[in-house]
């Protein structure tokens, strides 16, 4: 991928714009003509200068595979150039020794699924004049970028874009089922090494990548069948890895709900055990708290959290006696 525009002459003559060895014959005029397309919530944004083939192709569907060109890259906000160019974690796609292959749903970070919505806007041979605004929940993935406030985890990325060549996909709803369970296996494997590499927000968007294509596939396929018996299993995983996404947010009520959709299943998950009785804890739901930590506690009697956590609710469920028993006393003094 090239991060370097080639040189070429450039002459305004009357709103007209004359370019010496034009490659685009239908090229937009920049004064007059200018395309411009944006996302509804204004995130992703663009000016074709060159119109792509739409008689002889459709915009790239999810599955889509296709070469790209980036060029004129330019950064301003929480990150700057060098590191969009070289930091993975921040993007695959600008990344230096990336080859500009891209494939539409592959994206792990908010960087490359902004640019994917761009892509997906255009026609093959298509070219534009791109910018992507784009939150980078640096925190959320571990990511140490030096800044106290979150409101100023924004990167702003101009950028040229022209699609080269487009391999587009069928519609999902025309895939065999065979086809989305690989791809949901696909997600989900990049979600756990996303989540072990500690980028815990890219991790779960790509666990709820994995859960729609898993969902199209119970759907579909009868429920005796041993592919919907496994998509089953495996939306069950998708679950579980999902209540550790929430645990690490501290999303508590839905650390809850997900958790109980394993444990109805497996109820002897020590871990998925520990964190709704630790939500559950944080929710002043005690009794409820102890139910789960107490069990986690027999089929793991020697886990040191497990303990800890025990000892915490007691302390907690007496604060909260001792607050009510001083309450009442006001109350009927």
């Amino acid at each position: 991928m090239s991060t370097t525009t080639t040189a070429k002459a450039v002459d305004f003559d009357a709103g007209n714009i004359h370019v010496e060895n034009d490659p685009c014959p239908s090229r937009v005029s920049a004064v007059d003509n200018a395309r411009h397309w944006e996302t509804k919530d204004f995130a992703v944004s663009k000016i074709v200068t060159c119109e792509g083939e739409k008689r002889r192709s459709d915009l790239p569907r999810f599955g889509a595979t296709g070469q790209i060109r980036l060029t004129d890259v330019d950064v301003g906000g929480a990150i700057d150039t060098d590191r969009l160019l070289n930091d993975f974690s921040v993007s695959k796609y600008f990344n230096r020794v990336h080859s500009g292959e891209v494939q539409i749903g592959n994206a792990d970070s908010e960087v490359d699924k902004a640019l994917e919505r761009c892509i997906q806007s255009m026609y093959l041979g298509e070219r534009c004049d791109a910018t992507l605004r784009v939150k980078l929940r640096l925190r959320l993935n571990g990511l140490d970028h030096g800044l106290n406030d979150e409101n100023n985890d924004w990167a702003t990325i101009e950028c040229k874009i022209h699609l080269e060549s487009l391999l587009n996909a069928q519609p999902i709803y025309k895939w065999f089922a065979e086809t989305k369970m690989d791809k949901a296996k696909e997600a989900n494997s990049a979600a756990v090494r996303l989540f072990k590499t500690r980028r815990t927000f890219d991790a779960f968007h790509k666990f709820h990548l994995t859960l729609t294509l898993l969902s199209y596939v119970v759907e579909e396929e009868p429920a005796d069948s041993m592919l919907s018996s496994e998509a089953v299993d495996l939306r069950l995983t998708c679950y579980g890895n999902l209540t550790a996404c929430q645990f690490q947010f501290k999303n508590y009520g839905h650390v809850e709900s997900l958790a109980t959709k394993v444990l109805e299943r497996h109820p002897d998950n020590v871990k998925l055990l520990y964190r709704r009785g630790v939500a559950r804890l944080e929710l002043g739901e005690f009794d409820a708290a102890r139910a789960d930590l107490v069990e986690a506690h027999r089929l793991d009697p020697s886990n040191k959290a497990i303990n800890d956590k025990l000892g915490q609710l007691r302390i907690a469920q007496k604060k909260a006696n001792d607050q009510l028993a001083t309450g009442l006393k006001k109350m009927f003094a």
